[in-house]
């Protein structure tokens, strides 16, 4: 069990992070202004082979901080061709203001995945809306082009959809049991030729929006 409101809940930072077993309660936060960022991160690859996971996460976006709450992460800057897969275990995902994968990669071929991902999305009354821009992604693979900007100036904020899974690289379900519930699209491909497949398993997927 780990609660931290620094950074990473479990880290190797410029390696590969495999769970094979275990029970993991992973909690990236203290109080609403005093969080962390990532639960699992993985700088080249994150596995996830078996075991128990749950990540509870609170994510803060102000102009002078960004903590996004997401729960498996890996390094798409340095590591660009970084990828999550999932190949058994259970993930139980409960975000606000962050994303449940976020890598350039994702394959999900077996295990049982659970995505609850809320967050602000466009311009609203939400208190917690203190920054420039917000996404709040169930699953997300890293992508250009999905921004888009207000044309009105009196809110000349970025605006970032909350997908529940998106992807630019690539995203391959072809196993497993996965259920998505985002605050914009559930599965959605930002740019034209990306390669989505979807080839078995179960997988149901909700918006709220």
């Amino acid at each position: 069990s780990v609660t931290q409101a620094y950074k990473n809940c479990i880290a190797s930072k410029d390696g590969v992070l495999t769970i094979e077993e275990g029970t993991l309660i992973l909690k990236n936060y203290k109080s609403s202004t005093d969080t962390g960022k990532n639960g699992l991160f993985g700088g080249q690859a994150l596995i996830v082979k078996g075991g128990n996971i749950t990540f509870d996460g609170k994510g803060i976006v102000t102009t002078s901080d960004l903590r996004k709450a997401n729960a498996l992460k890996t390094e798409d800057d340095d590591y660009p061709s970084s990828y999550v897969k999932i190949t058994g275990g259970t993930i139980n995902v409960t975000t606000y203001n962050g994303k449940g994968i976020n890598a350039p990669y994702v394959y999900i071929a077996g295990g049982e995945s659970n995505f609850n991902v809320t967050g602000i999305t466009g311009f609203t009354g939400d208190d917690r809306k203190t920054g420039s821009y917000y996404d709040a992604d169930g699953v997300l693979v890293k992508c250009t082009g999905n921004a888009s900007t207000s044309t009105d100036s009196s809110t000349p904020y970025i605006k970032f959809a909350a997908e529940g899974i998106e992807g630019d690289k690539g995203v391959e379900i072809s196993g497993g049991k996965t259920i998505v519930y985002a605050t914009d699209d559930a599965i959605n491909v930002s740019s034209t030729g990306c390669p989505l497949s979807i080839s078995g398993g179960f997988l149901y997927a909700i918006t709220k929006g």
